[in-house]
């Protein structure tokens, strides 16, 4: 099992860095807009870094 998780690995290293951010763009859209991953904490966030901002320029 450790072979094929560092082979996977190692191959993605080899990829070049425009595709890897594609591929992390594209994993952001989906964890976050679909899932839903963190997006209370992002916002709670936001609140209090800047809390002069209204809603929709924080969203």
């Amino acid at each position: 099992m450790y072979y094929i998780v560092y082979s996977l690995f190692y191959l993605i290293s080899l990829l070049p860095l425009f595709i890897l951010y594609r591929i992390s763009d594209f994993a952001f859209f989906i964890m976050y807009y679909i899932v839903g991953y963190r997006k209370n904490i992002v916002l709670s966030n936001l609140t209090i870094a800047f809390p002069e901002k209204s809603i929709n320029e924080k969203k």
